[in-house]
């Protein structure tokens, strides 16, 4: 299922679910070949009206440095 930001451009798409035990985790291929794992919450992420696609919310996050 794809992934849009919420002004609608194309963010990825969700390739992968997975349950740790805390709630689901989405696996999210994004148009640069990278991938990023976000939880399957509102606050994340949210099924758009016409329920074809996620709407990404607007979050603030850090990437980790490399070591």
């Amino acid at each position: 299922m794809k992934v849009c930001l919420p002004d609608g451009k194309a963010y990825g798409e969700i390739t992968a679910v997975y349950e740790f035990g805390a709630g689901e985790v989405v696996d999210i291929l994004k148009p640069n070949t990278k991938t990023e794992m976000l939880p399957l919450s509102p606050d994340f992420l949210r099924l758009s009206p016409d329920k074809k696609t996620f709407l990404l919310q607007s979050f603030e996050f850090t990437e980790a440095t490399p070591e």
